[in-house]
């Protein structure tokens, strides 16, 4: 099959467990992208921003897909091509039920994120760690509800398993079918609408660039990368992901740790000795 189009999940996926990028991923990726004219992108949970090293890097040049599926958009250019926030009086029912959780000694530390910005309400070591991670500084506010009259592409709540566990059964039951609520990494719950996903921006991102569903490649390795990879003509996990999402796909490549990235480019486009050089 001639793939056109490779959409990468990010954390987990593309760069290892120390959110670093090889070389030898950036060397491979080029080299598909430059020997064989196949698109690639990026389908992550960060923001835009959060991402734009790594796209300069890789030398991509299309729309990715950030915030689970919340957003497409150029990182480097202002057009929006999908957007799908959480509607505003749903992101205040939201941070009202984390706020009064909070108030009773969790450790939740939350996060709001539109297009454009990064809104907290203290800098802590939680907080450090995904500046350190998505590479830019969150804006500081005394009260969230003075950010909160426009719409917001995620919320994030960083804090314990066992709470964040509970706080998405507490969602889950009070806002229905309005948002999605995944726990991407034991520390790490995000909260978009139901109307986003990875799966449903990837088909208007195949649909925009002209192409169907059997000229894609998707590769993950969370389960909110499920949909992603059913509807990609190849779906395919890294290792590292959880079993029962690694059952579900089409192929399973060593993990992020171990180069998974460039074992499959290198099979999948250079098996009749047309290495990379």
């Amino acid at each position: 099959m001639a793939y056109k189009l490779i959409v990468l999940d990010v954390d987990g996926t593309l760069v290892d467990d120390s959110y670093e990028l090889s070389p030898q991923t950036v060397r491979s990726i080029r080299m598909v992208q430059k020997k064989k004219n196949i698109h690639f992108t990026l389908a992550t949970g960060r923001p835009p921003q959060g991402v734009v090293k790594l796209y300069q890097r890789l030398r991509l040049h299309i729309p990715i897909i950030a915030f689970n599926g919340a957003l497409i958009k150029h990182p480097l250019e202002q057009k929006i091509l999908f957007y799908k926030p959480i509607p505003v009086e749903i992101a205040r029912k939201v941070v009202e039920i984390v706020e009064e959780i909070k108030a009773d000694n969790s450790s939740f530390c939350l996060n709001l994120y539109d297009i454009d910005n990064w809104f907290v309400q203290e800098i802590n070591e939680m907080v450090d760690e995904e500046r350190n991670i998505i590479g830019f500084k969150p804006t500081i506010v005394e009260d969230f509800h003075t950010c909160l009259n426009t719409p917001f592409a995620k919320i994030l709540v960083l804090g314990n398993t066992n709470q964040l566990l509970d706080l998405k059964r507490i969602l889950e039951d009070s806002c229905g079918t309005e948002i999605t609520v995944d726990i991407s990494k034991p520390t790490y719950l995000e909260i978009t609408s139901s109307s986003a996903s990875k799966g449903n921006a990837t088909q208007i991102l195949v649909s925009h660039l002209g192409l169907s569903s059997e000229d894609v490649v998707a590769i993950g390795d969370s389960m909110n990368d499920l949909d992603m990879i059913k509807y990609a003509g190849l779906g395919v996990v890294v290792k590292n992901a959880p079993e029962t999402l690694q059952k579900q796909a089409d192929l399973v490549i060593p993990s992020n740790n171990d180069e998974g990235i460039v074992s499959f480019l290198e099979k999948l486009f250079f098996k009749d000795g047309d290495r990379q050089t």
